[in-house]
């Protein structure tokens, strides 16, 4: 019996194919055929209908998606091995899976800063871009208008909204695209290599570079967004993520907009119980229920005051203010 070509082996197979796509009009029908069983092959693609594509990773290349299973993919091989030794203790940010398929002590997001993943970091970048713009967007069922820009100071130099950890700017992209009208500053804040990724804002940024493990540069703003960022760490680190926020926060003003998962008490979907594992083995993070969201927030002085969320795999908005 035939063996199964390997992952690499298909991957290459696939950058070949995409690299001699022609300029302009179509593959003839044999490429376009063995274009077709090669990605599905790779269980990126969907038929529909018959003889057609649709990808369900949004991202230039495909071969880009595979530079990050080569910077992940040890680690949920090492996943059981680790997990055994250590007696099945929960793994915290800096001794997990991470650690031991890596030898370091960093955690898989610093370690992944270094120069030699360069190239994963940018195609990371892009794939959480493209996954957002693929998504249902959190501003289809926040009512930020009536919630923060009817609130906002309307001064030039005040601060409307602090995206922290927010990747390349596309959320604040999206947010002056769909309310051109708002006023005040928006400030994109992240690691510096992520910073110089994102360029200069056009116009609609202020591109800051920051660690949120330390104290918030950007006080008293309307509102404090930070999404998909606190699900990657422990509640330890959470923590003192949070506190930092709150301490930038002025009472009876401003306001934290917490976007992520929030997991069903009983009856987690398999798409959930995947995230919570991916996030478990990088760095120890978790997804989270309502009621451990609240006692974490409660736990770095903040309250929930509303949940808005649309279905059970789209990031719900938890709207938090200073207790």
């Amino acid at each position: 019996m035939d063996s199964q070509p390997s992952l690499k082996a298909i991957v290459e197979q696939v950058s070949q194919a995409g690299s001699d796509l022609p300029a302009e009009g179509a593959l003839q029908p044999e490429a376009r055929i063995h274009l077709q069983d090669l990605v599905k092959q790779l269980g990126f693609a969907l038929e529909t209908p018959l003889d057609t594509l649709n990808r369900l990773v949004f991202s230039v290349r495909i071969r880009d998606d595979f530079r990050k299973f080569d910077f992940v993919g040890p680690v949920f091989q090492k996943m059981p091995e680790f997990l055994a030794k250590n007696n099945y203790r929960y793994p915290s940010a800096y001794h997990g899976p991470f650690q031991a398929t890596y030898d370091t002590e960093m955690s898989g997001y610093d370690y992944i800063m270094e120069p030699r993943w360069t190239d994963t970091l940018t195609d990371c970048n892009l794939f959480m871009k493209g996954r957002r713009e693929g998504a249902v967007s959190w501003l289809e069922f926040y009512p930020f208008a009536d919630h923060i820009l009817a609130e906002a100071d309307t001064k030039p130099d005040a601060v409307t909204v602090v995206d922290v950890g927010g990747g390349l700017g596309h959320g604040l992209t999206e947010l002056k695209e769909k309310f051109p009208e708002m006023k005040g500053r928006l400030i994109l804040q992240d690691l510096p290599k992520t910073i110089e990724h994102a360029g200069s804002g056009e116009g609609i940024f202020e591109p800051m570079a920051h660690d949120f493990f330390t104290p918030q540069p950007v006080q008293g703003p309307k509102a404090y967004l930070i999404r998909q960022v606190l699900h990657d760490w422990p509640d330890k680190e959470c923590k003192v993520i949070l506190q930092h926020l709150a301490a930038g926060m002025r009472k009876g003003y401003s306001k934290l907009l917490v976007n992520e998962i929030i997991i069903p008490e009983v009856g987690a979907s398999d798409f959930i119980i995947a995230c919570d594992l991916v996030m478990m083995g990088l760095g120890g993070g978790m997804e989270r229920t309502k009621s451990h969201w609240s006692s974490l927030l409660e736990s770095a002085g903040l309250r929930i005051e509303k949940v808005w969320t649309l279905d059970e795999k789209t990031e719900s908005v938890m709207e938090a203010v200073l207790i």
